[in-house]
């Protein structure tokens, strides 16, 4: 299925799912009443750059659906 994270002991593409979903969760705080517009931009970027390294579209989708 993939190779281990060295970090979390777990497959690698589960690690991309529950950083995105942190980073989705993390998103959270741009909206008001916190209005911290920046962690848009940095949460965006993120989640760019994980869907540009996915090996298929499939795998694609599932990312972003994590994001959410």
């Amino acid at each position: 299925m993939g190779e281990l994270h060295p970090i979390f002991f777990v497959n690698k593409l589960y690690a991309q799912y529950i950083a995105l979903f942190l980073a989705g969760a993390f998103n959270l705080f741009s909206y008001a009443p916190f209005s911290a517009w920046p962690i848009v931009i940095i949460t965006l970027s993120i989640l760019i750059f994980a869907v540009s390294k996915a090996q298929t579209a499939k795998v694609a989708f599932r990312l972003g659906f994590f994001m959410d």
